[in-house]
């Protein structure tokens, strides 16, 4: 091999690795929090609710559990994000979750995860 495609080899090996390696430490949080069900209601007053249950699917503990609910107007814009947490959540159990939005005309959400 001449030295050109031997160095090109080296640094896509490299290159591949330092991703690889990346990936595993940033693996997404769902991969250890499983949210298991969520839906959106509404509370006696109007306000719009996410109600939902996640588990711990991973052999750690965590200190912190954070769902984090971006909630959108019927036009799609973003108009609030409220969050939920619980403190030491053990491997295999569950949670059930609630944010509440503090605007009326919330018409969807997105969920996302945070562990410490």
């Amino acid at each position: 091999m001449s030295r050109v495609i031997k160095f090109l080899v080296l640094t896509l090996i490299v290159a591949l690795a330092v991703g690889l390696a990346g990936c595993a430490e940033t693996a997404p949080p769902t991969e250890k929090l499983q949210i298991l069900s969520h839906s959106m209601s509404t509370d006696q007053y109007g306000y719009p609710v996410v109600q939902g249950t996640a588990k711990n699917v991973s052999s750690t503990n965590f200190s912190y559990a954070f769902i984090n609910v971006k909630f959108y107007d019927a036009s799609g814009a973003a108009i609030a994000t409220l969050s939920d947490y619980i403190c030491d959540l053990g491997p295999g159990e569950t949670w059930n979750f609630e944010v509440t939005c503090n605007e009326k005309n919330a018409q969807s959400y997105k969920i996302t995860v945070k562990l410490q």
